[in-house]
């Protein structure tokens, strides 16, 4: 073998290692467990805005659109004049939706596709979404701003109400299925859940679990046209869970309800005609 061909066959050698070596470290990043971190949303923007950039940390107001991908909508904004507003990186939101979220200049729009490791995964929500689901959403980012700086709240030891307006008729009580409008709070007013916007009543049975047992205790003894300020305690609340980022572990609440309608008094057992 002369010089030329001792050259060539080192250099196959080299390549042949080299190739080996990327094969295997390939066949191990493959291997290996992807986070939902690592993973990423499909992202197309529609318009690109020229405003303040949203990051991780900051407020990000936006109007959106959701829908299962190739079928019905479940979830939209749009309705609310001023949209949601997100503190991004924070776990306000669907962790596919944040990722959308963040990176989006004021004044763009996005469309992306979230696979449902980053959406609700094996949930069901409502009638639309089913487990494993992969998401569509519009997105409209209307601004971005710095976080307010958060003040501490009162903590309340027992469920306290206070009457805003008094309501005439029946007065609600356990097994009473009644329409309610509500604002929720924390103790140092900051919103966390607010149905007005949504126009539709909620309707629901006393003593059936479908609220709070601070907020389903707090409606008893209401009647229809009233208002009433209701501060729950942390154990009759959420107790030590967080709620969407929007609701800190052992948080006292503060719900002002107003009482529609009493549609269902509780079932009275029907009185057996005593024997004489």
């Amino acid at each position: 073998m002369n010089r030329t061909q001792k050259l060539l066959a080192g250099i196959v050698s080299i390549l042949v290692i080299t190739a080996g070596t990327a094969w295997y470290l390939k066949t191990n990043q493959d291997i290996a467990p992807v986070s939902p971190a690592e993973q990423a949303v499909a992202v197309s923007d529609l318009v690109v805005g020229t405003d303040r950039e949203a990051k991780a940390g900051l407020l990000a107001t936006v109007h959106y659109n959701g829908q299962v991908q190739g079928g019905l909508e479940f979830e939209s904004t749009r309705a609310r004049e001023k949209g949601v507003t997100i503190k991004l990186g924070n776990g306000e939101t669907l962790v596919g939706l944040d990722q959308a979220i963040t990176g989006m200049k004021v004044g763009g729009k996005r469309r992306v596709i979230i696979p449902p490791e980053l959406g609700y995964g094996s949930r069901t929500v409502g009638d639309v979404v089913k487990p494993n689901s992969t998401l569509v959403y519009e997105i409209d980012l209307v601004n971005v701003e710095d976080p307010p700086v958060e003040i501490p709240g009162e903590t309340y030891t027992e469920l306290k109400t206070k009457d805003l307006a008094t309501g005439k008729g029946a007065k609600a009580a356990g097994g009473s299925v009644v329409k309610i409008h509500y604002r929720a709070t924390l103790s140092n007013g900051k919103d966390f859940e607010d149905t007005y916007p949504r126009q539709t009543p909620v309707e629901v049975t006393l003593g059936a679990g479908m609220l709070l047992q601070g907020v389903d205790q707090g409606i008893i003894g209401m009647q229809a046209g009233g208002k009433r300020e209701i501060k729950i305690p942390p154990e009759l609340g959420y107790g030590s869970r967080s709620v969407g980022g929007l609701v800190p572990p052992n948080s006292s609440l503060i719900y002002t309800v107003e009482l529609l309608e009493i549609s269902k008094a509780p079932n009275k057992q029907d009185k057996k005609p005593v024997k004489k």
